[in-house]
């Protein structure tokens, strides 16, 4: 963990949900935390992290994001707002696969 990372109240919630459900979305405002959170926190670790603003995530999502996500037992996609045919792809793999906390999905505006 940074040294300078302040634990977020949000973490226990968040890890809780995650033990619940399959998809679990983490919105809020630009510049917020958000991102340290996912990439910090104690209860996160051991996650795929991949973040929508890397073109080695974009442009496989773009082309085939059901092979994309298919490959991850448990990944965390930060900045998930940018590939709307993420979402789509996300309700196909739920519908035949609800491992709960398989997907975490975070973005600072409205999906």
């Amino acid at each position: 963990m940074d040294k300078r990372y302040i634990p977020r109240h949000m973490a226990g919630p968040l890890r809780r949900a995650l033990l619940t459900f399959p998809v679990v979305v983490l919105g809020g405002a630009r510049q917020v935390g958000k991102s340290c959170m996912l990439t910090s926190e104690k209860a996160l670790k051991g996650r795929e992290y991949r973040t929508v603003d890397d073109p080695s995530v974009s442009l496989p999502l773009r082309s085939n994001a059901d092979a994309y996500l298919g490959q991850f037992r448990r990944v965390t996609l930060d900045e998930a707002q940018r590939e709307p045919e993420l979402f789509l792809a996300l309700k196909r793999l739920v519908d035949t696969d609800r491992t709960a906390g398989r997907y975490l999905v975070s973005g600072s505006a409205q999906f």
